[in-house]
């Protein structure tokens, strides 16, 4: 497993790959530049890349699409903000399947179709008929929920502890969800043997990234 300035070629056998590249160009690579300036100078500031994985463990389709398209790939951060999913606090509160939408009869208003994990689809697009979890999303006060199911399942909530998690007791209201604008694409998150890219116009967990992309590049 080497990386050899003096070399030309890439050279892989089952027991390592050697693959040629410059120290400068891994310097590069692992910097943040904030103007095309900086750049130029190579006065960024050098916030680490993962090259053991892109050019010792990655398959040859990688390294070949890189080099090949260099000139026309650009850095995901420079186009888009990324951002973690929504975390709930208490998932087992806040996230509601089919038999407990059912049981509680909580109004449609307090509900939104809600993505836990890609290991629910096999599909990259997601139809919005085809997600069975939907999250609870109340940011109203109590006095204001008088007479609604929503009501009685923060009440019930509040029985069963659920008020008083880490996550959620320093909120406003515990029970209340951030306002989250919905993400164009979702990146899977520490799950899958390999990263994907998800469509689904809908909120999701933080076993995701959202991906905001830049207006611009769609113009």
């Amino acid at each position: 497993m080497l990386i050899e300035e003096q070399r030309a070629e890439i050279i892989k056998t089952d027991a390592f790959r050697s693959y040629p590249v410059p120290i400068e160009k891994l310097m590069e690579e692992g910097s943040d530049f904030e103007t095309e300036q900086q750049r130029k100078l190579k006065a960024g500031e050098y916030i680490g890349d993962k090259w053991g994985g892109k050019y010792l463990r990655a398959p040859d389709i990688f390294i070949k699409i890189i080099n090949d398209s260099k000139d026309v790939l650009v850095k995901l951060k420079n186009i888009a903000k990324v951002r973690f999913g929504l975390k709930t606090g208490s998932n087992s509160f806040f996230v509601l399947n089919e038999a407990e939408i059912s049981n509680w009869k909580i109004e449609d208003i307090f509900l939104r179709p809600f993505i836990l994990s890609p290991r629910e689809f096999d599909d990259l697009i997601v139809k919005r008929n085809s997600i069975k979890l939907k999250l609870f999303v109340c940011n109203q006060n109590k006095s204001e929920l008088i007479g609604t199911n929503a009501l009685k399942y923060v009440q019930w909530g509040e029985n069963e502890g659920y008020d008083k998690g880490s996550s959620v007791n320093e909120r406003l209201r515990w029970y209340e969800i951030p306002e989250r604008k919905i993400a164009m694409f979702h990146f899977n998150y520490m799950i899958h043997h390999v990263g994907q890219f998800y469509y689904s116009n809908c909120l999701v967990s933080n076993n995701f990234h959202d991906v905001y992309i830049d207006e611009e590049y769609f113009a």
